[in-house]
């Protein structure tokens, strides 16, 4: 069985979350300087945004079939 890895970046999925959301362009290409530039409250519901669905994600994976 072959497997795969996906690494998300939680600061860019947060960010991308974020742009959806609103309809923004984040002020910097780097994920993590736009974050910075959120209050705290801010960026931290939007990385916990990110992470449940990072979760959901890996969970779909988790539960693929594999067809032939």
């Amino acid at each position: 069985m072959t497997g795969f890895v996906a690494i998300v970046d939680p600061a860019e999925l947060a960010i991308r979350l974020c742009e959806a959301n609103y309809r923004l362009k984040r002020p910097t290409p780097d994920a993590r300087h736009a974050l910075a530039a959120m209050d705290e409250d801010v960026r931290e519901g939007w990385l916990r945004s990110a992470k449940a669905a990072a979760d959901y994600f890996a969970e779909i994976l988790n539960a693929a079939e594999r067809t032939h």
